[in-house]
C-alpha cells in the first residue's frame, strides 16, 4: 500500500512515482493496457508478455493495443517504441508526441509482427518507462504452386534452327 500524507493546507497531484527495489510492484494505477488480436482480448500489465499469432515470412499479423486513462488527471505520453535485436515489430496509428490522455479517455494504436525469418523473434514495447514484452513466431512462407512454362524450352538452338530473316 503506498500512503501519501498531505501536512499542509492545499491540493497536491501525484503525478509520477519510481519504485526501485526487487520485491516491490505499484498496483491499482490509473492507466489501463489491453490487447486484443480478434481471437482474443485481455489485460496487460507492465512486464506482461503479449504472444502475436504465428505467421508465415512474408506475412503481417496485425492486435489493437489500447491505453486508458481511468484516472482523474491527464497522464503524458512522450513517447511509445519497440525495442527489438531483430526487426519483426512495428506500429501503426501512434500520435505525435508528447501526447496528453486526459480522464476517462483512451489511446488505440497497432502492433504488426512482420516476422523476416523462421524462429521466436522478441521484443520490448516501451511506453513512456513502463515494458510489456512482445513476442511472435515467423513461420516458413507458404510455397508458391508449381509453374510450367508454355513456351519452348531455353537453351542453346542451332543456326539451322532459327527462323529465316530475309
Amino acid at each position: 500500500m503506498l500512503r501519501i500524507r498531505n501536512e499542509g493546507n492545499g491540493e497536491g497531484q501525484l503525478r509520477s512515482a519510481t519504485l526501485l527495489g526487487v520485491a516491490f510492484q505499484m498496483t491499482d494505477l490509473p492507466i489501463l493496457f489491453t490487447y486484443s488480436d480478434g481471437a482474443a482480448t485481455g489485460r496487460e500489465e507492465e512486464g506482461s508478455v503479449i504472444t502475436l499469432s504465428s505467421t508465415a515470412v512474408g506475412q503481417r499479423a496485425r492486435g489493437e493495443f489500447l491505453i486508458e486513462n481511468t484516472g482523474t488527471v491527464a497522464v503524458s505520453l512522450a513517447s511509445i517504441a519497440v525495442v527489438s535485436v531483430s526487426q519483426g515489430f512495428l506500429l501503426e496509428g501512434l500520435p505525435s508526441f508528447p501526447f496528453s490522455l486526459e480522464p476517462g479517455r483512451s489511446l488505440g494504436f497497432r502492433i504488426i509482427f512482420a516476422p523476416n525469418n523462421v524462429a521466436l523473434t522478441t521484443a520490448t514495447l516501451i511506453l513512456n518507462t513502463s515494458t510489456i514484452g512482445l513476442a511472435g513466431t515467423g513461420l516458413r512462407p507458404v510455397p508458391l504452386a508449381p509453374y510450367r512454362s508454355r513456351t519452348a524450352p531455353c537453351g542453346r538452338r542451332s543456326k539451322t534452327a532459327q527462323p529465316d530473316s530475309g
